[in-house]
């Protein structure tokens, strides 16, 4: 059946019913203001005429090859759905509403109209391929820190061929890729961290060009120690930061287990505290990104306090440590009672020593049975031809002080965080300092 007759022919058989209607209620009520009705009426069929006859010629562009590319819904103003809009390869869009009488059913290849008489229409429906695309996943800056490096996502669609990479960097930046759908970025060790790289991304078909912006990262606490009860209980630390981060506690610590993270950027890091049975103890928990040190900060739980003075402390100990030429080594240090209270409880013999290796050095440290440390002040730094050096140095090169060790329950032992490097006697290469990192013990024999 032809479409353009069926419809041309249903819109004149509404309209002699309409007018028939209006003829009959002219006898019933006369003609008063009828003038005016019969306008309306008319103005009304002719925007039906024109939407039928725009519909015919819209389903018989199907004869010049005209296909649909895509379906998508109309809604009303309070979101109702009330008909369908048909993008076509050529022309404008083919718009159905449902009060129109003629169904709609979309499937994967096709779409078919059913009309008022039951005939069908039968369009094909091509989809159009997805445009290319290569986004960054990331929103925003990415903070980073010095030296730091960090692993940025994309996704490509569109485009079934693999894309290549390549990366304009500012000063210093580094760009590769890594895997399937990420860039390794890292950041200079100096200068300016608010830098950006420029990716190229493109196949034999398709390019496009994307930017990663980056910012300087930070942390801080507002308290580096938290004392916390003998009982079990939860410690909330409050950090505020824009970086990533790893949460460190010591190896030896079983009593304190990390959590959560609760928030973003603003955060609250939480801590199962385990009940005290025992001594007074502590321990340091190391906050890093990409194996870097950022802060870190000490947890005191309160225990009892052992029943032990200075004395414990006294005999020889065996001091190992790893050298700054990677070098593990060993001797014997004495520890005495003080002959100078002023300045300690206790002597340590040759504990360090920059001058000749002959020369035993008199270190005085004090012994804290409450605090189970030991601890250098710093008067007792060594001078010597050299001038003064100082006993300890943290990773930024800055002075320990005091320089303090944590002592074991049984005082058998002393222990010192690894972060730290602790200037010595080398029997073998002379006076230096410990390898960061590397652990610094004493054992009493």
């Amino acid at each position: 059946m032809d479409v353009g007759f069926f419809l041309s022919f249903s819109c004149c058989v509404i309209m002699k019913r309409i007018f028939a209607a209006l003829a009959a209620a002219a006898v019933l009520v006369g003609c008063s203001g009828l003038e005016e009705r019969l306008e309306k009426v008319e103005d009304g069929v002719s925007q039906i005429e024109n939407r039928l006859d725009d519909l015919e010629e819209r389903l018989r562009s199907l004869e010049s090859g005209v296909y649909i590319t895509s379906v998508s819904e109309i809604k009303d103003g309070n979101g109702n759905v009330i008909g369908m809009s048909f993008s076509l390869s050529a022309g404008e869009p083919i718009v159905v509403h449902y009060s129109d009488g003629i169904q709609i059913e979309s499937g994967e290849t096709e779409v078919t109209f059913t009309l008022p008489d039951g005939s069908v229409v039968v369009i094909p429906l091509v989809s159009q391929p997805e445009p290319f695309s290569f986004k960054i996943v990331s929103e925003g800056d990415i903070a980073v820190l010095h030296g730091q490096s960090v692993t940025v996502d994309y996704v490509v669609t569109g485009s079934s061929e693999p894309v290549e990479l390549y990366f304009a960097p500012d000063a210093g930046w580094l760009a590769e890729k890594q895997g399937e759908n990420s860039i390794k970025v890292t950041a200079p060790e100096s200068g300016s961290l608010n830098g950006r790289i420029v990716v190229f991304a493109g196949n034999s078909s398709n390019a496009a060009i994307a930017v990663i912006t980056f910012e300087e990262g930070g942390i801080s606490l507002a308290e580096n120690s938290f004392n916390v009860a003998r009982e079990a209980s939860k410690l909330n630390v409050p950090v505020s930061t824009n970086v990533s981060y790893d949460v460190i506690i010591a190896s030896d610590c079983d009593w304190l287990s990390y959590v959560e993270t609760k928030a973003m950027r603003n955060e609250t890091l939480v801590f199962d505290v385990a009940a005290n049975a025992g001594y007074k103890r502590s321990t340091t928990v190391v906050l890093a990104s990409a194996g870097k040190e950022l802060c870190s900060f000490k947890v005191n739980q309160d225990g009892e306090t052992p029943s032990i003075s200075a004395s414990s402390l006294v005999g020889n100990w065996t001091v190992k440590y790893t050298n700054q030429a990677n070098t593990p080594l060993s001797f014997t240090m004495p520890i005495v009672e003080s002959d100078n209270a002023a300045r300690g409880n206790l002597i340590l013999k040759r504990w360090f020593n920059y001058s000749k290796k002959d020369k035993e050095e008199n270190i005085y440290a004090t012994f804290s049975a409450e605090d189970m440390t030991l601890s250098i002040a710093t008067t007792e730094t060594v001078v010597n031809e050299y001038g003064d050096q100082c006993a300890a140095r943290l990773l930024d090169g800055s002075v320990m002080s005091p320089i303090v060790f944590s002592v074991s329950p049984d005082c058998r032992s002393l222990a010192i965080d690894p972060g730290v490097s602790i200037g010595t006697y080398d029997p073998i290469y002379g006076a230096g300092f410990t390898n960061y990192g590397k652990a610094y013990s004493l054992t009493k024999e």
